[in-house]
């Protein structure tokens, strides 16, 4: 899924970094931070979960947009992911129109 998203994201016009898991996401947004636009994270992820990945990288750069996906509700994440300034939310599965969709109202912003 990670792939496909990269590669469909990228016939979008986006430039996409890619992480295996949340501790590699944030490595990956500390060296690229400056240059990040919107970072999507998965709320399951190998090493650190999604919700310690976010808190780390806003940590780096509180303005940057994080748009968490799950399984999961999106009445379910908003209580797993508290207060924290999640600029979105795609429901698993997603379709590439959704996630299309919230980055094109995220680069409105």
């Amino acid at each position: 899924m990670l792939s496909l998203t990269a590669v469909l994201l990228g016939r979008m016009g986006y430039s996409v970094l890619l992480a295996r898991d949340g501790a590699e996401a944030v490595a990956v947004f500390q060296e690229h931070a400056s240059e990040i636009f919107c970072v999507l994270l998965d709320l399951t992820m190998p090493v650190m979960g999604g919700i310690e990945a976010c808190d780390k990288i806003l940590a780096i750069r509180s303005d940057v947009r994080v748009i968490l996906s799950s399984g999961y509700s999106e009445e379910d994440m908003s209580n797993r992911s508290g207060k924290r300034a999640i600029a979105g939310f795609v429901q698993k599965p997603y379709r590439l129109s959704t996630l299309k969709a919230l980055l094109q109202s995220l680069n409105a912003v």
